[in-house]
């Protein structure tokens, strides 16, 4: 139960969910922190399947900011999720069920099953007050086909979101309108 348990509704409180075929259960900081484990649900054989039970998790898990709210005293706004692969797309569904949410990190957010679909049913900007995202694969699943080099890149994501945590190292960025923009050397300044 939260009132029972060491959650303190002052600090920030931070949901992990991880991706297709992955789970939950890795060591985390020490802190109010929430690792979504829905490894049943990403653990299926058609990928498509578990694309459809993101819908389900991120219902539950927005349930579960709910009842943090309401019980355990959280503001929304002090609430970041981080999202790897699909994990990113739940993100979204819980900033889609409850607006104000404080930040949504997607970390290479899945694009196979969300391209070119509503804002409804991915992760989008509207989805909390501040969504970043950091694209480590380009191209398409169908594009590549399943490869190590496909895995490697994806999870790349991981370790560059750690790294501009715990790391010495300063990551530049500039807005770009367009990857045409950038292609033609618009946006490095």
């Amino acid at each position: 139960s939260i009132t029972d348990s060491h959650f303190d509704s002052e600090l920030k409180t931070i949901l992990i969910i991880h991706g297709y075929t992955d789970e939950g259960d890795a060591a985390w900081e020490d802190a109010n922190v929430i690792a979504v484990n829905w490894k049943e649900g990403a653990a299926q054989i058609n990928y498509f399947k578990a694309v459809a039970n993101t819908r389900v998790v991120g219902a539950v898990a927005a349930q579960l900011i709910k009842d943090l709210k309401s019980v355990g005293g959280i503001s929304y706004s002090n609430v970041h999720i981080i999202g790897h692969s699909l994990g990113s797309h739940i993100a979204g569904y819980i900033g889609e069920i409850i607006p104000g949410l404080g930040r949504i990190t997607g970390l290479d957010p899945a694009g196979l099953g969300f391209e070119n679909y509503d804002v409804t049913v991915r992760l989008d900007p509207s989805d909390a007050d501040y969504v970043d995202a950091i694209h480590t694969d380009g191209e398409t699943l169908l594009q590549l086909g399943l490869t190590s080099d496909v895995a490697c890149s994806h999870m790349r994501a991981i370790d560059l979101f750690t790294e501009s945590i715990n790391g010495d190292c300063t990551f530049n960025s500039f807005p770009c309108s367009s990857w045409s923009n950038f292609e033609n050397g618009q946006c490095l300044h």
